[in-house]
């Protein structure tokens, strides 16, 4: 249960990967960027849970490019259209930033830059995406554009698909992910 408390010499492995319904989020896996062209789990969405990932020190292999993600129904088969939203960003000299997306769901409203002190973040919460028709997701994303202005932006999408989406991929709209590290958490939502 979500009281239960183990020791290091009671616990399994088992025993930390089921999250109680209201819990906490449980880690699930971490993916490390290193010149990729894309960066997704190799865990798949399972029923009864929301998901949550995290971004840290990201870093495209080019500039003027825009973060973006797309669901999927299997580990390579990714859904390419029925996508609605946006993501808005705001600089720190207060100019307002927005984009509108068809075939991908839109994390950045900004190219960022590449250099040693324009690295990026973003946070994503995607609830029950295996259970839905219509699979959302929002989030919160900052990162420093190409003239290392720093950028504060929050973004939405939703996928209409009939089968269950059940992965999620994260590229680039030009170039490789250069550096990054993402994680998968989930929760029960029961």
């Amino acid at each position: 249960s979500a009281d239960d408390r183990w020791t290091a010499t009671s616990a399994t492995a088992t025993d930390f990967q089921t999250v109680a319904a209201g819990g906490g989020w449980g880690f699930v896996e971490a993916v490390t960027a290193s010149d990729d062209a894309t960066i997704s789990f190799s865990t798949a969405f399972v029923d009864g849970f929301d998901y949550q990932v995290t971004a840290t020190n990201l870093f495209p292999a080019s500039e003027s490019y825009w973060l973006q993600a797309q669901f999927g129904t299997g580990p390579t088969t990714w859904l390419t259209s029925s996508y609605r939203g946006c993501a808005v960003s705001i600089s720190n000299g207060a100019s307002v930033s927005g984009r509108e997306v068809g075939s991908e769901i839109a994390i950045s409203a900004v190219e960022p830059g590449n250099a040693a002190n324009e690295d990026g973040s973003f946070t994503m919460w995607i609830p029950q995406p295996y259970a839905s028709v219509y699979t959302q997701c929002q989030g919160v994303t900052g990162c420093f554009n190409t003239s290392s202005a720093g950028q504060s932006g929050t973004f939405f999408g939703l996928q209409h698909s009939s089968t269950s989406v059940t992965y999620i991929k994260f590229y680039y709209s030009g170039g490789n992910v250069r550096e990054g590290i993402f994680k998968l958490y989930k929760r029960a939502n029961a």
